[in-house]
């Protein structure tokens, strides 16, 4: 069990109070601390990410820090919201996730899967019998 504390806990600065109407906001640029990210925003951060590629900001899988600046200094431009680095990095590391995990169930090499993909509905579509061999 723990000890008790001696002194109240500091509440933190910025958990449970709403943004102001002005607040975040600096030159037209969204300064906000979460970022929402739509498929408008994901499609032109990876247009950002491949600019940075293709300019040699990737070394093996990873962006240098050089890259992210630039990639952070786009996105705003862009967007008119600007994020951190560390906020991209993280971004960038779950989308490369969800891609991977994506690329391993469309993956005929190992058999097929039973899983396909309908682009019309943007869902992954598998049949019963795939199903029932998952419970």
């Amino acid at each position: 069990m723990a000890a008790p504390r001696s002194s109240p806990r500091t509440p933190s600065k910025n958990k449970g109070v709403g943004p102001s109407n002005q607040e975040g906001f600096v030159d037209g640029v969204d300064h906000a601390h979460k970022e929402t990210w739509d498929s408008a925003a994901i499609a032109i951060f990876l247009e950002c990410i491949r600019d940075e590629i293709l300019a040699g900001c990737r070394v093996g899988t990873t962006i240098i820090i050089a890259g992210y600046m630039e990639l952070a200094i786009q996105f705003a431009k862009h967007t008119g919201r600007h994020q951190e680095m560390k906020q991209l990095k993280n971004k960038y590391t779950s989308l490369k996730k969800e891609w991977l995990a994506r690329n391993k169930l469309m993956d005929n090499t190992k058999g097929v899967t039973g899983i396909g993909f309908d682009r019309d509905i943007g869902l992954f579509t598998a049949s019963d019998e795939w199903w029932e061999k998952q419970k």
